[in-house]
């Protein structure tokens, strides 16, 4: 696909609709992905904005700022042909879910850990049918097996790219639980992020942080808005 491409050398980037959906061109020629399959799109609205991200692009080609077309890539690339490995991944985050593994101490940290953790496993339980347990330390801890499959059946109904954008929110929460938060809008992105960084955020109050730390955060936080963002738009009807 052009991704690999380091300069830009097309002109213009337009979205498409056609029979097998929305897709985007590159001049005349339509995208495909780096594992040679053609970028479908589950709307005209995610098809706009992916070819946004490819119009905004300068002279030289910066992955980084297509944050969409990655989500996409991924989608057709390893999602799709790879569902029962990809669903299955994201399914081991369940027997080491962030929220799961709490501090013994200071009661600070784990007052914040619990007021940031205990409503969305509260929400699991309640509107997803899986309970998990809790403990102090980094231990293993077995889970409910009626939980597992609660949580097994729940990844295997979404879709495509509802799959997509909880592979890539719970690899980089560390959490089943706040990946499946996002794909049902029982938290936005933001709520997550949060979430996911209470530990280190109490550290950085602590002990300071560093530029490096503030831009791995950062980076981490657009990676999961994209996610919701690509969810909402894939999810979007296109303007009457």
């Amino acid at each position: 696909m052009t991704q690999h491409q380091r300069k830009r050398v097309y002109n213009e980037a337009a979205p498409w609709a056609g029979a097998d959906g929305y897709g985007v061109a590159l001049d005349t020629r339509s995208m495909h992905t780096p594992g040679g399959n053609l970028l479908t799109l589950a709307s005209w609205p995610l098809a706009e904005a992916v070819a946004a991200e490819w119009d905004a692009q300068a002279e030289t080609i910066d992955p980084r700022a297509m944050p969409l077309t990655r989500l996409a890539c991924t989608l057709h690339d390893r999602v799709v042909p790879q569902w029962r490995v990809v669903a299955d991944t994201v399914l081991a985050h369940a027997e080491t879910d962030l929220l799961c593994y709490r501090a013994d101490s200071p009661a600070e940290l784990v007052a914040r850990e619990a007021e940031a953790w205990d409503p969305p496993l509260a929400w699991a339980a309640e509107t997803l049918g899986a309970p998990l347990r809790t403990q102090k330390g980094i231990l293993p801890l077995h889970q409910p097996q009626g939980s597992l499959d609660a949580l097994a059946e729940v990844v295997q109904g979404l879709s495509p790219e509802g799959v997509t954008a909880l592979q890539s929110v719970t690899g980089i929460s560390s959490s089943l639980v706040l990946g499946l938060a996002l794909v049902h809008g029982y938290l936005d992105a933001a709520a997550v992020t949060d979430a996911a960084h209470v530990d280190e955020d109490y550290q950085a109050e602590q002990w300071g942080t560093d530029d490096e730390a503030l831009t791995w955060r950062a980076m981490r936080a657009a990676d999961i808005a994209a996610a919701e963002r690509f969810l909402a738009l894939a999810e979007q009807d296109a303007p009457a």
